[in-house]
């Protein structure tokens, strides 16, 4: 069902220092900025999986999530995305085993270079 851990969340107020202080920390440069339709934006660095800090954009559903997330808890770890080979059949059993979750895709456009990527996934979160 789960193959891998695709990348950490980390949700962040600002994202210009949240980029700053990984960059420091991390002795990288962070390699490209996003933007998801759904409201948020995001850089992230490749390491052998990925770390994306997200911040709020002006509107969007993303935006009330994350917005929502930092205001209960401030800049934090705010989720961990799993991979897998078939999300039909995770959904599937993730449903059996009691957890509601629905298959949406995902888009995000690369700041650079305007690229879109799109993907299938669903929230599993402790309300799942």
């Amino acid at each position: 069902m789960i193959s891998s851990v695709d990348h950490l969340i980390i949700a962040v107020k600002d994202l210009d220092q949240a980029k700053n202080d990984y960059e420091k920390f991390l002795v990288k440069t962070l390699l490209e900025r996003k933007t998801h339709r759904t409201g948020t934006k995001m850089p992230y660095l490749i390491l052998r999986n990925i770390l994306r800090a997200f911040s709020p954009c002006d509107a969007g559903p993303g935006t009330e999530f994350i917005n929502s997330l930092l205001a209960e808890k401030g800049d934090h770890l705010a989720g961990i995305v799993l991979g897998t080979q078939n999300i039909e059949h995770a959904q599937e059993d993730l449903n059996r085993n009691g957890h509601s979750v629905e298959i949406s895709w995902g888009e995000a456009i690369n700041e650079k270079d305007r690229k879109i990527r799109r993907g299938k996934k669903f929230f599993f979160t402790k309300y799942s």
